[in-house]
């Protein structure tokens, strides 16, 4: 990437589209990670805890950091974004 920004600088067009591509693909990777992450938790609150491993976080194909709350559980991935890692909370089923 570093070689591209680089080369930018010969090439206007490509030196004003170089951050915008950057961003998409951040975009992409989070909702990658986010769709990876609804789909194990769904996994979760059928059949338990034990189906986080069964995931693979996109962003370190390893499983989602699995956190218990007192409302239901946190899935973490290993992306940080925005100073703290991308998460997503589910709630206990009622009833």
């Amino acid at each position: 990437m570093k070689r591209m920004i680089a080369a930018g600088s010969d090439y206007p067009l490509l030196k004003m589209l170089l951050p915008q591509l950057a961003k998409a693909r951040s975009t992409l990777q989070r909702i990658e990670i986010q769709q990876t992450m609804l789909r194990a938790g769904v996994s979760v609150m059928q059949n338990g805890p034990v189906q986080v491993g069964f995931f693979r976080d996109p962003a370190s194909g390893t499983a989602f950091t699995y956190v218990p709350t007192p409302a239901g559980f946190q899935l973490r991935s290993a992306l940080w974004y925005q100073g703290s890692p991308l998460t997503m909370d589910f709630a206990r089923r009622g009833p």
